[in-house]
């Protein structure tokens, strides 16, 4: 089971409103960011750090499951109390680093999500100490592409923006495409016009109607 932790000093925040993670981010903003991403991006990326596209193969030094106590400040006493418990997964790896490195060495990474999830706790290990590496060689190395991508309801919301209408934007590239086309002589064939005899007997591209 977890055991819990000596309450660190932290500074009270001025502001309760949520701000959004600049780049380069500390490392407690990226943690934060991987324990509330979506666990098969989380997954998908350590996975490209072990198979070939980044150089973090770690040994697993913890992975363990237990319950941590939430805690508030009570709003008419200001004491703290213990509202609830919840179920987390904690996992902490032993990473080499060698490869593409002048100075061999040992890195760590961490992983701490709600739930009893393994596989997304070890994910996060993975990512955390790629992250560490702070490389724009490999995808799994640049903090800003990891945590754009496992956000999870930033993905979902434009995925599904898809399905909406979006003729407007469909004839405006339609036009861009034909002028473009146009302007390098392309036909409708798909072969770039040589300017001869040839190039006359091409069919105009026809021009965009209110049906398409």
């Amino acid at each position: 089971m977890l055991h819990e932790p000596d309450e660190p000093d932290v500074e009270e925040p001025t502001d309760t409103t949520r701000e959004s993670v600049t780049h380069p981010p500390d490392r407690d903003a990226v943690l934060q960011e991987l324990a509330r991403g979506e666990t098969g991006a989380v997954t998908a990326l350590g996975y490209s750090a072990l198979r070939g596209y980044g150089q973090v193969h770690p040994t697993l030094a913890e992975v363990r499951v237990g319950r941590l106590p939430v805690r508030i400040e009570h709003p008419y006493t200001d004491e703290e109390v213990t509202v609830t418990h919840a179920d987390v997964t904690e996992s902490e790896a032993v990473v080499p680093v060698y490869e593409k490195r002048a100075d061999p060495q040992f890195a760590f990474g961490y992983g701490l999500t709600f739930g009893r999830n393994e596989r997304k706790a070890i994910g996060m290990t993975i990512l955390d100490a790629s992250i560490q590496l702070d490389s724009d060689d490999e995808p799994a190395e640049n903090a800003e592409f990891v945590l754009d991508t496992i956000d999870g309801m930033d993905a979902f919301g434009f995925i599904e923006h898809l399905k909406l209408p979006h003729y407007v934007t469909f004839q405006s590239i339609l036009d861009r495409i034909r002028s473009i086309r146009e302007r390098k002589g392309v036909g409708e064939a798909g072969a770039v016009d040589s300017g001869g005899d040839d190039a006359a007997e091409q069919p105009p591209v026809a021009e965009a109607s209110n049906d398409d």
